[in-house]
């Protein structure tokens, strides 16, 4: 796996970068840093003088190295564009938000190999909100691109939404998360669950289940949330604020033929209710990421 950091100047990476591979390096499994051939592209490794030489060697390592772990390098403008447009590099956008949580996150990435894929739910048909609310004006935007944007696709082997709406097929372009069509008209959930399991790699570890009207969820809780998973991944693992569940929730691939299975109109719920002891919860503290938008005054309250 191929991953650079990327983010303001003024937040250093450097330390992300050290602290990753410290716990790859503590790792007590199968997979050890001094033996995965990882290759490491920190601010000291890209502080030699830029030249066609050094760019032609970069660009060799990564071409033959599985695994790299690095920082955009800004300053050399051939070599950052070079390597963002690389298919099998990932970028991971640093903030201040994210800064702790990353090296967790960026150790289960390595170690996991990204073998966890999501599911964005969007084909209900919004009989209380009495219009289509996943295309309802949110921040200036369609109330669905308020959650595409926020998907970190580089933590997944794949990203795809299920829906019956053209408009937020054609967004997904955008996004660069894979279309899957529902032919269902039924409005039935367990069809929404199936079509995207069908249309995804079905030896990944895991499967997250995101549903398209939760505007304020953030990318930080989606990456935690991912990490929750990576260091248990045969236990169904969702959030939990102040004693509420909530979505998303990620799925073991143990339990995939079960919601394939799912009844008329089932959800995941019914997959939970039926394992309550293979549950693990990710704690966060803005409950206000859980609240979706049933009703028009529901999405009034979320924009205050």
């Amino acid at each position: 796996m191929k991953i650079f950091l990327t983010g303001e100047k003024n937040i250093d990476k450097n330390p992300v970068i050290s602290l990753t591979v410290r716990l790859l390096s503590e790792n007590t499994g199968d997979f050890h840093s001094d033996s995965c051939d990882l290759i490491i592209m920190d601010d000291e490794y890209f502080s030699e003088k830029d030249s066609p030489g050094f760019r032609s060697r970069v660009f060799g390592l990564l071409e033959t190295r599985n695994n790299v772990l690095g920082i955009l390098p800004d300053e050399i403008p051939q070599l950052s564009s070079g390597i963002s447009e690389m298919k099998d590099v990932l970028l991971i956008r640093v903030t201040e938000d994210n800064l702790h949580l990353l090296p967790e996150i960026l150790a289960g990435c390595i170690l996991h190999q990204r073998n966890l894929a999501a599911i964005i739910m969007a084909s209900g048909h919004s009989k209380r909100f009495g219009s289509n609310k996943l295309l309802t004006g949110f921040r200036g935007k369609p109330l669905i691109e308020n959650l595409m944007e926020k998907i970190p696709s580089a933590l997944f082997s794949e990203v795809c939404v299920v829906s019956i709406y053209d408009e937020i097929l054609d967004l997904c372009e955008k996004y660069r998360i894979k279309p899957v069509r529902n032919t269902d008209i039924t409005d039935d959930i367990s069809v929404t669950i199936r079509t995207g399991l069908e249309n995804i790699d079905r030896n990944v570890k895991g499967c997250m289940f995101i549903v398209g009207d939760q505007p304020l969820l953030k990318s930080e809780t989606i990456m935690k949330l991912a990490s929750r998973f990576y260091n248990n991944p045969d236990r169904i693992c969702l959030l939990n604020s102040d004693g509420r569940r909530g979505n998303p929730v990620v799925f073991p691939n143990s339990l995939f033929h079960e919601l394939m299975s799912l009844q008329n109109h089932q959800s995941g719920r019914s997959v939970i209710a039926n394992h309550p002891d293979e549950i693990t919860e990710c704690s966060i503290s803005d409950s206000r990421e859980l609240l979706d938008a049933d009703f028009p005054a529901d999405l009034r309250k979320l924009m205050c």
